[in-house]
Parts: structure tokens; sequence; C-alpha cells
């Protein structure tokens, strides 16, 4: 007679709460698919897990009756979900409290810890049961399982209007086989609960600052009508807050690479009065982000700075995320996912500036859905010549720097700033004036763009 050579299981309260709660979702999933009286070989891509799990050999698991086999899941389950509730773990708890304060209902919250723990955990995700309803294409079934809640409640939570999916939090998809990539979670979110639930508020882990302007209002006196409407409006949205007055409220700034965008945005942002957040363009591991997930990440910010008053949000480089998926040729481009991204800015509670180098191939429909969109062009000689002299090094006092710089409109900020960069670099090892090292390094650098 076949025996599981079982050893005696290490009481539940003993066990990591990440691995209990993966533990308890896997024998949920298993004991479902054990009820269907298929071959257990054929519910399992690796036996090892589940054997883990039981504590039994591995190549008894295969000879197993179904009958048999559900006997020892079902107690093993029971065993993992005596005592105290594998919610009441320091983990679960982490995660209910900030799905609480995200907006989640009980039961989003319950799916998004069972989300975490499939996205940290690779016992669970690797021992998915395959060839049953409850792990075939259903991914609400599936959920439903793992997380003992009824199906309705499930399929309502995971459906587009759902706040798991509205707000980037989740991202469901049917085609892959692995669990943690049907419901996918924001990039290292999983990770950041389960190594250290009890650190900073979750907020401050995924919300990073922009960095104070580095120019002042009075600098850029080319842009100064179009820059005092840009901070009134932005000042209008920040005092309406939540109200719908103030919903989708965004700026759109763009111009060549170099005029100062990105500083532009951030004393739009001081001169109104709000603490501007930076949309990431790279993820947990130093990976750039696509498009399509930097919009679901600007979603997700969204949600969390909706309860901040006077926020606001930074977005660089978002040709991407606004163009259309082909070619001009004649007619309007149609940007891919059009009616979710109308409804991102329509519904948008935290007022957003965002910032491109180009419009021609955005949606036209995107494109009407900003309050404001602003043009940046370069600026003139005066205003180069300013920033020339913040930097303080007194370039700006000699005659051939000013008569370099008043020539040149295709002089960026950026260029002015990099070359003052180098020049300094070049201290104490050239023989050459601070005057003509910034002027050799213009040069240098315009030879490059050539």
């Amino acid at each position: 007679m076949d025996t599981l050579n079982e050893s005696p299981l290490p009481l539940s309260w003993q066990m990591p709460p990440l691995e209990r709660l993966s533990h308890i979702y896997m024998l949920r999933l298993f004991q479902e698919a054990a009820r269907t009286q298929r071959p257990l070989r054929l519910m399992m891509k690796d036996r090892a897990e589940l054997a883990a799990v039981l504590n039994a050999d591995e190549s008894a698991l295969t000879r197993r009756k179904p009958a048999t086999l559900l006997t020892q899941i079902v107690q093993r389950l029971a065993e993992l979900e005596q005592g105290e509730s594998p919610l009441e773990s320091p983990l679960a708890r982490g995660v209910l409290r900030f799905g609480a304060g995200f907006g989640l209902s009980a039961e989003e919250c319950r799916i998004l810890l069972f989300a975490v723990v499939a996205g940290a955990d690779s016992y669970l995700d690797n021992a998915l049961p395959s060839g049953t309803a409850a792990a075939g294409n259903d991914l609400d079934h599936l959920t439903a399982v793992a997380t003992a809640l009824p199906l309705a409640a499930v399929r309502a939570a995971l459906s587009p209007g759902g706040l798991l999916i509205r707000s980037g939090l989740v991202q469901r998809y049917q085609r892959n086989y692995e669990l943690s990539d049907r419901l996918q979670l924001i990039d290292g979110m999983a990770a950041s609960f389960a190594e250290d639930e009890q650190a900073l508020p979750f907020e401050q882990r995924w919300l990073a600052r922009a960095p104070a302007p580095g120019m002042r209002l009075q600098e850029m006196s080319h842009l100064r009508g179009e820059l005092e409407t840009a901070i009134a409006v932005i000042k209008g949205a920040l005092e309406q807050g939540n109200g719908q007055d103030g919903r989708g409220v965004q700026v759109l700034l763009y111009g060549e690479p170099g005029v100062g965008k990105t500083e532009l945005a951030r004393l739009i942002a001081a001169e109104a009065g709000a603490a501007a957040y930076l949309l990431p363009d790279a993820g947990s591991g130093g990976s750039p982000l696509g498009a399509d997930v930097r919009l679901r990440r600007y979603a997700f910010m969204q949600r969390l700075l909706a309860q901040q008053p006077r926020s606001l949000i930074v977005l660089d480089e978002v040709e991407e995320m606004l163009a259309s998926n082909r070619a001009w040729s004649g007619a309007p481009p149609s940007s891919p996912h059009k009616a979710w991204k109308n409804r991102l800015l329509e519904d948008s509670q935290v007022p957003g500036i965002w910032i491109g180098n180009w419009i021609h191939a955005i949606d036209p429909a995107l494109l009407r859905r900003f309050a404001l969109v602003l043009r940046v062009p370069n600026p003139p000689a005066r205003v180069r010549l300013a920033m020339l002299a913040r930097y303080g090094s007194g370039c700006e006092q000699d005659a051939q720097v000013r008569a370099v710089i008043a020539r040149r409109d295709d002089l960026s900020p950026a260029d002015i700033r990099r070359a003052h960069a180098a020049a300094l670099l070049a201290e104490g090892h050239s023989g050459e004036a601070m005057p003509l090292r910034f002027l050799r390094a213009l040069a240098m650098r315009a030879a490059g763009e050539g």
C-alpha cells in the first residue's frame, strides 16, 4: 500500500505570512482541481510545489486516487487555516490597510492581497493547476476559488469599471499562464509589500517629488502672459480640489528639445503653490517603462494623490503615451486605447503638466482634452544671457560671449547649461580663460548636433 511519507507540518503560526497565504491559496485551487476527478499530472506544471506543501513524496502524487488526494488537500488546508486568521498577519494587514486607504472595498482588498502573494511567491505562481475551470482561461473563477469570495463579487471587482483596474493598480491578462502575469500589479508592488510591510507609508515609496525649479518667473518674460494664464488655471484647479469643476485640468507643454520645458513645468507648479510629483519613466529594476505601463502608473498616482491637497503630476517625454500607432497618411492619427485615454484625461482629479517635443502625431481627440496647450519656443538672447548670469561665472559679461549668444538663435538653455558645466570641469586643467572654454564647449556641442 502506497504511503505519502508524511511528517508533521510546523504549526501555521510558525510559518512566514507570505508562505502560509501562498499555501492556503494553492491548496484551495488544487482542492477545486481535484474535485474534477482529472489525473493529477494534468493539473500541474511542476509536481514539486504541491508535494512540498503536502510534505509528500513527489513521485507518489501522480499515483494517488483523486479521492485520496482530495482528502489530503482538505486536511492540510484545514491545518493551515486553523488558529489566527491569515488576514491578521502583518503582511495581510499592510495590504488591507493600504487598500482601504486607496478606497478599495473589503472584497477588492482581498483580491489585491491575492495578487500581492502571487507576485511575490514563486510557489503559488508556478504551481497553478491547469485543465480545470478554476485554472483555465477564467481568471475570475480562479480568483474567487483562491480568495473564497463569491464569483459575482470577483467579476465586479476585476471588471474594467472596477477600481482595481480603473486605477491602474491591477492589470488582467488571460493569455499568460503564470498567475502573476494574469493578475499583474504595478511594477515592484508585490516585492515592496512582501519585503517590508511595516516600513515607510506606502505612498512615500511610490511618489517622487519634483525638484524645485532652477529659474524664476521674471526670467521667462517672453512667455509671461502664457505662464500667468497657466499658473492661474492650475491654481483654480487646485482650489476646486476633487469637485467636478476641477476635474480633467491638464496642461501640455511642447517644443524643441532643450528649450527648458521641464524647468518651466516645475516653475508653473511652484508659482501655483502645488506639490509636484514626477511620473516615473523606469521600473523598480531600472528598465524603461512602456507607454501603456506609464499611463497605468499615471492612473495609479491620480488615485494616490486624490486625497492630498494641492498636488500636481509632472509627466515628461509623453509623445509615445499620446501618439498614434500608425504613420500619418492624410487622415487624423488615432491613438490605441483611445476611449480609455480620453476618460483618463477627463476624469483626472489631480492636475497634470504633460511635456513633449512635438504634437503632430497626437490624436486630435486627446489633444482637445487638455485645458491648455502651450508651445515653448527657444528663448531670445536676453533670456539666454540672464540664464548664463545665474551660473555666476562672469561669462555673460564677456563681449565675445554676448555676441555669440545674441547671434545664435539656435542655442537652447540646455546647450548653455551643458557647455558651462563642461567649461567648469576643465578649470585647473586648461590654460584658457573661462569665457574661451565656454565658447569652445558651445562650438563643440554645435558640431556634434550638426
